[in-house]
């Protein structure tokens, strides 16, 4: 760049200079971002290229391409840039010139542009502390702020109650490994499944089955073992009030083995609706790539047509090698006992049922699918969905069905059960009736707080957040 800045300064006539961007794989994890600057005035047209980060946009190519087209030119030398992006020409006084159409300038930087998305060189940065004009700069955890305070503050603000609520026992308990989990698609079936969960929009329905969702997604379902731990004195047993052989909890309600016959039929249901769904989701992905192809081409710039992707249909036993690290997938699918991939899998079907969404399965299935990834999250998020919907309807309600009927029997009536309870209660060994794991004592603490046979109480971790939003903030 430094030659470039360096050459003798003409003003008889404006020194052109072309300018191009380039975006490459947008959308997956090799995206890159590059642009090329030439000047015909010199023995190497070649002026400068680079690559840049950070949100991937075709126009923040073209215009880090033309902000290094001005760094590249002398200081004192009148300049005319000409690109072929239409809509960052409106933005900045430049001169447009139709992409790929035998302009040699334009041809260089349009192909140095692409030599250097696909290198392995340094993007691009801008060294505030070398900025004369900036007296005072923000700092967070010894870092320079180089983003908005208030977006700064929000994030943080964000991460905290996050962590927060990461750091609670019943999460721990309920949720094993948050890392997998696949939450856009989790989050709204907590919020009904409404278009975007962040909107205000509620009433007396959407607001009870919340709660609903809420607490199905937390292990934290008003069992009976649950109900026997708030008051003692109205519920002498836990048993299961369906199969009447298991203490009652919130994993068992989704295992009782006179749901499984039920959970068979649910699965088998939407095992038979994934054709449908894919079909729906490969036709959605190709209309929108269509259409993102035709703008492209109306700001005058060409790029290759887009190959429809076609959805073929996997066969059973596609489906069955993929899914059999869920815990009794397998089982469930061909209605007899079978053994799981995993010794020990992360995911079980009960998970499934209570609207979590695995990422695993996620990347398992787009694999069998052969299908871009969003289309494969389209058919997973209709698929649990699909589980947890009627895992509600015809596991959760029959057994409220049955538990009222056997709670009237005993003369417990709603009046009893709002009523506040003031008598002794057990100790952490009996929990509150949540989920419990094998490595949690029913308190939701670990064993190994436990060695000294006290109950370590409440723990919080106030620099775990500082640690995520400095991860974060250095991506």
């Amino acid at each position: 760049m430094r030659v470039v800045q360096d050459t003798q300064v003409d003003n008889s006539t404006p020194r052109v200079l072309y300018s191009d961007g380039s975006l490459l794989n947008s959308g997956t994890l090799e995206v890159s971002q590059a642009f090329g600057v030439v000047d015909l005035t010199q023995d190497n047209p070649l002026t400068v290229q680079g690559r840049t980060d950070g949100h991937a946009s075709s126009a923040k190519a073209e215009l880090m391409g033309l902000l290094a087209t001005v760094l590249s030119a002398p200081p004192e030398q009148d300049i005319v840039v000409k690109l072929d992006n239409q809509s960052v020409v409106e933005q900045v006084d430049v001169v447009w010139v139709k992409g790929h159409s035998n302009i040699h300038g334009n041809e260089l930087a349009d192909q140095a542009a692409k030599v250097a998305a696909q290198s392995g060189s340094v993007p691009w940065m801008v060294d505030l502390t070398q900025q004369t004009d900036i007296t005072t700069f923000a700092h967070c955890y010894g870092g320079i702020v180089e983003i908005d305070l208030r977006q700064l503050l929000k994030q943080q603000s964000t991460i905290r109650h996050h962590q927060a609520w990461t750091s609670q026992r019943r999460v721990k308990r309920a949720i094993p490994d948050i890392e997998d989990v696949e939450w856009n698609s989790t989050l709204a079936y907590v919020h009904n499944r409404h278009a975007v969960f962040t909107s205000f929009y509620s009433n007396s329905k959407d607001s009870h089955q919340r709660t609903h969702h809420t607490k199905k997604l937390h292990g934290m379902l008003p069992t009976l073992n649950s109900m026997q731990a708030r008051k003692p004195n109205l519920y002498p047993t836990c048993v299961c009030r369906r199969c009447e052989l298991e203490k009652e909890d919130n994993d068992h309600v989704w295992k009782c083995p006179l749901a499984a016959e039920t959970t068979t039929e649910i699965w088998k249901e939407a095992m038979g609706k994934i054709n449908e769904w894919g079909v729906q989701a490969t036709n959605s992905y190709n209309a929108a790539r269509k259409r993102e192809y035709k703008r492209t081409v109306d700001s005058g710039r060409q790029v290759p047509r887009p190959v429809p992707i076609h959805w073929w249909p996997p066969s059973d036993a596609d489906h069955v090698r993929r899914f059999s690290s869920i815990g009794g997938a397998r089982a469930v699918h061909s209605g007899s006992p079978a053994p799981d991939r995993d010794e020990k899998p992360m995911w079980n079907v009960s998970d499934l049922l209570r609207g979590i969404t695995p990422l695993s399965m996620l990347t398992e299935w787009s694999a069998v699918f052969r299908t871009p990834m969003s289309i494969a999250k389209t058919v997973l998020h209709k698929f649990v969905g699909y589980l947890e919907a009627q895992a509600s309807e015809l596991i959760w309600k029959p057994r409220c069905s049955a538990t009222i009927a056997w709670e009237q029997t005993q003369g417990i009536f709603a009046k009893n059960k709002t009523s506040n309870y003031t008598g002794p209660r057990s100790g952490c060994s009996q929990g509150y009736g949540y989920i419990t794991r094998g490595d949690f004592w029913p308190c939701g603490a670990s064993l190994a707080t436990h060695e000294d046979g006290t109950c370590p109480g409440t723990t919080k971790d106030s620099l775990a957040t500082d640690e995520r939003l400095l991860g974060s903030l250095l991506k």
